[in-house]
Order: structure tokens, then C-alpha cells, then sequence
């Protein structure tokens, strides 16, 4: 490798650093195990790659219009992604954002109660979700109200927050304090606009607080009606643990069934790290069908395994993952197992064991997708594999054999006995 690739190599790395907000590469996972097949910037799709000596041959993923894709991955920072999905002449289709399941994020502050300000009062009061509504004569404010809210002395707590507003002249402040009593830092002014706000404070005190007040003001004649959504805290020392980001779509709901669709991450957050959105990873094009020869797996896990998380944080359920695999997935046999005793003059069969297996014929394809059927299939040892067309619980106990026709040839067929997990018997004297 000469100095120029290394140095480009070394470019990509450190711009990689700066987008995630860490110092250590491997902070965003994305695992070769989603249904997905991720590529980061900067680096060739499959379809992309040419190799000396070998045809070149295009590989679009199929998935089957009816099943929903499952998309997850992991960061250490909090950061705004959405999932963008392109035709073959690159025209955007739909976009999604992605969930958010931090495993350092307090609950969010609830059991609101008012405490002083103007005549103004609030309604639900006692929730998570307080409202207040300021009328039409001139500049006002609202009452305070506050929630428990423990930070500790010099530790930098980001508080994020989304509330609801009818128009764009208002004003929030956020008081946090200690026994009834303000402390610094000093009160914090937030502005936004109309409709759904959503965004961050973040806040250093000097002594442990024990809650944090809210009031509203208004700066013009019209009313306005202000709901608080939700307030969460996270604790920015925590940054080198795993926030999971998580979305899904159905290609029908989608209307992309008969299309070459291709995806994108990106990260739209819009802050001093990425102020313009950036394009993380993507994908090659996928080909949405109806067909009879895409079998489809679910699969799911006890513990987190290849990248994916299955231990999500309180509150939230594990995830279900899919892959459609074109092939056949149609021939049985039967495996049986005797255990026998050779007396004198006879043989006496003293148990016997019978159990069924499918053979998954999965066709042609690249040895990325190879490697990510076995994934598949390994959360039978772990978790469970199920097939959507017979509902049965499959274990892999057999060979996955990857065959390859030609040398020249870039793609490779396989096959592997499944074992019935539901359908063993067993007998003994």
C-alpha cells in the first residue's frame, strides 16, 4: 500500500472519529447479521467490486413484499439518524426515523406539581405530560411547576426534552434547585417554533439538586397552548455505553413491491459535530417480490450475539429480526436412531429415536449473504428460528455446505438440513 492509501485510509478513520463523537472506531456497530447488508462510507458496495479473473455479476438482495425489514445498530453518543430508501435512479422513496433505547437515560421526570407563579394554572398536573394554556391578552407567563430531578455536584447531565407549542413566540426556563432554593447554574431560556420541539440543555451544577421547574412565556397578544412531551436525562459520562438505534418498514406499506430499492444512513443531528446531514453507510439495491421460493426466518436470541442486542434496557422488548432466503425450502426426510443389545441367541432393541429435517436449498449468492443466513441460523443454538411458512422451530445440526459451481463464477449455492425442533420422538423398554 503506498503513502497516499495510507494516508486516505487514515483520513477516513479520523472523519469516521469525528462523526460518531468517539475514539474508537468500533463505536457504531452495525452487524453483518441484520437483514440489511450495511456498507460504511467510503468503501464499495458488493455490487461495486470487481475482481481480476472473476465475471462480474450484479447481486440484488430479494426480500418478499410482505415482510417487514428490521433494522437495528448501536452507537455511544445520542445522535439523530433516519433511514433513507432510493430507486435504481437514485429518487428518494420514504423516509424513517430510527427509536432510540439508551441504556444510560433516566426515566423521564414526571409526577409534575405547581408551586408558584402567575394566576395561570396548568392541567394534568400529576403526569408526565402537563399542559398549559396562556390567552390571547398580551405578554404573559405561566405558573412554575417542578419535577424531581437528583444531579450530582460538578457533573455534566444532558437534559433532552420535546414539547408541543401552537406558535412561535414563546419562551421556556428551567430552574434547577435544592431544597426549594435556585442554584447555578443560572435559569435556562429555551425558544422554538410551532409544532413538535425537540432538542437539549446542558447542565453543570455546583451542589446536588433535587429538582428542576418549568414555566412558560409568551411574547405576543396571541394564546398559546403548551404541552411538555417528554423531559429525559442522560448522563454524559456514560458516552462509552451503547445507545440502540431501531426501525422497521413494510415494503406494501412502503409501495416499493416490483422495485429496485437501495438504503441509506444518515445522520441529520445538525449540531457543531455535523451541522449538515452525512451519509454514514448504504446499501446495494434490493429487489422486492412476490415469490413462492423466498422462504422467511425469524430469528431471535436469549443474549446478544453478532453485533445484535437483545438485552435492551428496561422497558423495552427484544427484538425480532427477519431474513428472506430464495431457495427451496420444501424436502423432508427422516433420521432415525436405534440403540440395540446382542444377547446369546438374539438382539433385543432396547430404545429408538425419530426426528425430521428440511433441507434449505438457498440459490445463488455472494458470500456476504452466505454468512449472513449462517448468522441466521446459528440463533437457532442460542434463541430460536422459526419459518413463517410451516411455524416450526428449526435447529441447525448439520453442515451449512457452500458449494461453488465455477471458479470464475462469483456467486455460490449451499445446503443445510434443518432439524424440526417440535418433532422428535423417542421410545425405550
Amino acid at each position: 500500500m503506498n503513502l497516499h492509501n495510507r494516508l486516505s485510509d487514515y483520513l477516513c478513520i479520523f472523519l469516521l472519529l469525528l462523526l460518531t463523537g468517539c475514539d474508537n472506531p468500533e463505536c457504531m456497530t452495525q452487524s453483518e447479521a441484520l437483514p440489511l447488508q450495511w456498507v460504511p462510507e467510503g468503501k464499495k458496495t458488493f455490487n461495486e467490486t470487481k475482481h481480476c479473473g472473476i465475471e462480474h455479476k450484479c447481486y440484488f438482495q430479494p426480500w418478499r413484499c410482505d415482510v417487514d425489514v428490521v433494522d437495528q445498530f448501536t452507537d455511544t453518543t445520542l445522535r439523530d439518524y433516519v433511514l433513507r430508501a432510493f430507486d435504481k435512479d437514485g429518487e428518494q422513496l420514504f423516509e424513517k426515523t430510527y427509536d432510540v433505547a439508551n441504556f444510560n437515560l433516566a426515566p423521564e421526570l414526571q409526577d409534575w406539581t405547581m408551586i408558584a407563579g402567575s394566576d395561570v394554572n396548568w392541567t394534568g398536573i400529576g403526569t408526565s405530560s402537563p399542559q398549559v394554556y396562556l390567552g390571547s391578552s398580551g405578554a404573559m407567563g405561566s405558573n412554575r411547576i417542578k419535577s424531581d430531578l437528583a444531579l450530582s455536584t460538578g457533573k455534566t447531565y444532558r437534559i433532552y426534552y420535546t414539547i408541543t407549542c401552537d406558535q412561535i413566540f414563546w419562551k421556556m426556563r428551567l430552574r434547577f434547585r435544592v431544597s426549594g432554593s435556585a442554584t447555578t447554574p443560572l435559569p435556562s431560556d429555551i425558544t422554538g417554533t410551532s409544532g413538535v420541539n425537540t432538542g437539549y440543555v446542558d447542565v453543570t451544577v455546583d451542589v446536588n439538586t433535587d429538582d428542576m421547574t418549568l414555566e412558560v412565556f409568551k411574547t405576543t397578544g396571541g394564546p398559546l397552548l403548551f404541552e411538555v412531551n417528554q423531559f429525559s436525562i442522560y448522563d454524559t459520562d456514560l458516552d462509552n455505553q451503547s445507545v440502540v438505534y431501531s426501525t422497521s418498514f413494510n415494503p406494501d406499506d412502503e409501495e416499493i413491491c416490483g422495485k429496485l430499492v437501495s438504503f441509506e444512513l444518515w445522520d441529520v443531528t445538525g449540531d457543531d459535530v455535523a451541522p449538515d446531514p452525512i451519509r454514514i453507510s448504504r446499501t446495494d439495491l434490493m429487489q422486492f417480490k412476490e415469490s413462492d421460493c423466498i422462504a422467511v426466518f425469524d430469528y431471535e436470541s436469549n443474549v446478544d450475539y453478532a453485533g445484535l442486542v437483545y438485552e435492551m434496557p428496561t422497558g423495552y422488548e427484544s427484538p425480532i429480526f427477519k431474513l428472506c432466503v430464495e431457495g427451496v425450502f420444501a424436502h423432508d426426510r427422516e433420521v432415525t436412531e436405534e440403540v440395540t443389545v446382542e444377547l446369546t441367541d438374539e438382539v433385543i432393541g432396547t430404545a429408538t429415536s425419530l426426528k425430521t429435517q428440511k433441507l434449505l436449498s438457498v440459490q445463488d449468492a455472494p458470500d456476504f449473504f452466505h454468512k449472513k443466513t449462517q448468522m441466521m441460523l446459528a440463533h437457532s443454538l442460542i434463541g430460536k428460528v422459526t419459518d413463517e411458512n410451516y411455524n416450526r422451530v428449526w435447529v441447525k445440526e448439520e453442515k451449512y455446505d457452500k458449494q461453488q459451481r465455477d471458479p470464475r463464477y462469483i456467486f455460490k449455492f449451499a445446503e443445510c438440513w434443518l432439524t424440526d425442533g417440535n418433532d422428535l420422538n423417542r421410545g425405550s423398554i
